[in-house]
């Protein structure tokens, strides 16, 4: 039976905490990939990405049992992996230790074949899944507008280059269609490399996330060498019950079996976002393109700065500027609120919307 490890924790404690819970991945003088979620470009306080510290406590752990230690990303709105690593404090967190980072988007890409229910579909993902013996993901809690919640299962999206993601987002228009890909995405890393997780929990996301919401404070590191287990515990804090689609579909897959909980558990509320109701309810029609008016409408507000990182990012070319702003064409947009998430300043918010 596997085991799902959790220890309370606050981020002072969390690089000693990280390698308690790490040294159950039993990886030794190996070559590890280190994934942290690495959404964009945002300070530790942000809540948006994996903790400094956690990432340290790994990365030290490992290099002390004799590995050779990668860590990358792709983020959803920033090019360079050298300008994330500097606003999340990961890059000065690990000045004086031996890391080779990886560029996820300039990296080589091999065609991965998903295994679940997408069986005729390939994937370009970083060719570094080939290169290294292991891989410990350390995704965040947060809650997600569109899947309802990014953790470890969803993590694995990031060894997708940035225009691969645009293509898949445009490809799966229907959240839930979506998500069975996040799934199938999750089940084929773990069939071709051994894989550990150790989720950071201490401050998650509630609201509008993965990016603009708000903090909400949890306190606990969870780990485990299953995501979907590591996501399901996770999800089962929640109170009252918290429908997420990826949880549903490996429950469908039988991916999630019987495991064991070692350390302590608890329960939170956890605000939703707003149209994440709306997100499930067009979802169980085949058109979603026609029910996706039930879901809440991106709209640019006047923080907006006229960046255009909207515009790079959008993978249905939706967007445009018009007087130094960014405007949406609601016909084209397929909310995937792609735009909500890249947005450095937060000037993009769903717009509640029930009819």
């Amino acid at each position: 039976m596997n085991k799902i490890l959790t220890i309370e924790s606050s981020y002072e404690e969390a690089e000693k905490n990280s390698k308690k819970l790490v040294k159950n991945s039993g990886f030794k003088n190996q070559k590890i990939l280190v994934k942290p979620n690495l959404l964009c470009p945002t300070p530790p306080e942000a809540v948006a990405t994996t903790h400094p510290s956690i990432v340290k406590g790994v990365v030290e752990y490992l290099i002390d049992k004799g590995c050779d230690v990668y860590l990358g990303d792709s983020s959803a709105g920033q090019d360079s992996l050298n300008v994330l690593l500097k606003k999340t404090k990961i890059k000065n967190a690990l000045k004086k230790l031996d890391v080779t980072f990886v560029e996820v988007d300039k990296y080589p890409a091999i065609e991965l074949q998903l295994q679940g229910f997408i069986k005729d579909q390939t994937m370009p993902i970083s060719k570094i899944v080939n290169e290294v013996d292991g891989i410990i993901s350390l995704p965040k809690y947060k809650v997600h507008m569109l899947t309802g919640f990014t953790g470890a299962t969803k993590n694995f999206y990031g060894l997708a280059p940035r225009l691969v993601k645009k293509e898949f987002h445009a490809k799966y228009i229907n959240p839930a269609k979506f998500s069975t890909m996040i799934v199938d995405l999750a089940l084929s890393i773990m069939k071709k490399v051994p894989t550990f997780y150790v989720m950071d929990s201490i401050w998650g996301m509630e609201g509008e996330g993965p990016k603009g919401g708000t903090k909400k404070e949890i306190n606990m590191l969870i780990a485990g060498k299953n995501p979907f287990q590591v996501d399901n515990f996770a999800i089962g804090m929640v109170n009252p019950k918290f429908k997420v689609f990826t949880n549903e579909i490996a429950q469908k897959l039988g991916l999630i079996q019987k495991y064991e909980v070692i350390g302590p558990k608890k329960k939170i509320k956890l605000k939703m976002s707003k149209g994440y109701k709306a997100v499930r309810l067009a979802s169980i029609f085949p058109n979603f393109g026609i029910l996706a008016s039930l879901v809440g409408i991106p709209k640019v507000g006047s923080l907006c700065t006229g960046c255009q990182t909207c515009i790079k990012n959008c993978p249905v070319n939706a967007i445009h500027m018009e007087n130094g702003k960014a405007v949406i064409d609601r016909k084209k947009c397929i909310k995937c609120f792609t735009c909500v998430e890249v947005c450095p300043v937060n000037a993009i918010k769903v717009r509640k919307r029930l009819i």
